[in-house]
């Protein structure tokens, strides 16, 4: 953990399936929101020509890449044939892609395999960072849940134009999950397929993406607290300066997202996009 950005990152082996899994936190205070908005793309060094990632993201990521680099040389080193597979909701989807294109880049581990597995990510590069993506030999899924709008930011263009300069695209291959019963891996050969989740423009909401895959962030059974359930009670609340909520106000915040999740979520998507 990385008390300055306040990101979290656990390492961690699984001897069952052969892995090592690096997995990234999502977006859970104030300060991980300011690293959100950083939408300016910049280039880095030690990059290939022309890739200029989301500064917010790729400062997120180098405030624990040194220690995940650690760890996983470590666990290298005991279990050379295990492969390297990356995680992450949200934020975390994009760090856990951001990580993925460092190992590549800077030949961290060059005999690993490696997978790469996101939920609801935003994206995170541009043109050129993506069509670098799209050309590894990596198993990956950037799995959207339904009409969530996180992985529809930061934007394409402004107004079909680029004159803010360089604007983002995602990389290969979404998994677009909007039931049990309806889901499929969508069209590899665009960046991005309008028939999956791109073709509910503009009807996106934020509810959808507090759940993937039947589990959600809802408390109890189903989970982890929602992200907005720190709102507004601890949204501005300065890492490690002001002491954490009392329990019987975190509990209780928790239970009022509960029930505006569960509220707004059988409410058709345009309808819950025009609440939000």
């Amino acid at each position: 953990m990385n008390n300055d950005t306040d990101n979290t990152a656990i390492v961690a082996v699984s001897k069952t399936r052969e892995e090592i899994v690096i997995a990234y936190r999502g977006t859970m205070n104030i300060w991980n929101l300011v690293l959100d908005l950083a939408t300016v793309a910049v280039t880095y060094p030690d990059t290939p020509p022309g890739i200029k990632i989301h500064a917010g993201f790729h400062t997120a990521l180098m405030s624990l890449y040194p220690e995940v680099l650690y760890h996983v040389g470590y666990y290298r080193d005991l279990f050379p044939d295990y492969k390297i597979v990356l995680l992450g909701h949200s934020l975390g989807g994009a760090m856990a892609r951001l990580n993925l294109f460092y190992f590549l880049t800077l030949k961290q581990f060059p005999e690993a395999q490696y997978e790469c597995y996101t939920f609801g990510e935003p994206r995170s590069g541009n043109k050129a960072y993506a069509d670098f993506m799209n050309k590894q030999t990596v198993k990956t899924a950037r799995i959207v849940n339904n009409g969530e709008i996180i992985p529809h930011i930061p934007p394409t263009s402004l107004l079909g134009t680029k004159l803010l300069g360089d604007y983002y695209y995602h990389c290969q291959s979404e998994y677009w999950y909007v039931d049990d019963f309806n889901q499929r891996f969508c069209d590899t050969t665009v960046y991005e397929d309008p028939t999956c989740s791109n073709s509910l423009d503009p009807n996106y909401n934020i509810i959808d993406h507090g759940a993937y895959l039947g589990l959600s962030y809802i408390p109890g059974v189903a989970g982890q607290p929602v992200p907005w359930a720190a709102i507004p009670f601890s949204i501005l609340q300065p890492v490690g300066t002001i002491p954490p909520l009392p329990e019987f106000v975190a509990d209780f915040n928790v239970l009022v997202a509960q029930g505006l999740v569960d509220l707004l979520r059988p409410l058709p998507i345009p309808l819950i996009s025009g609440l939000l």
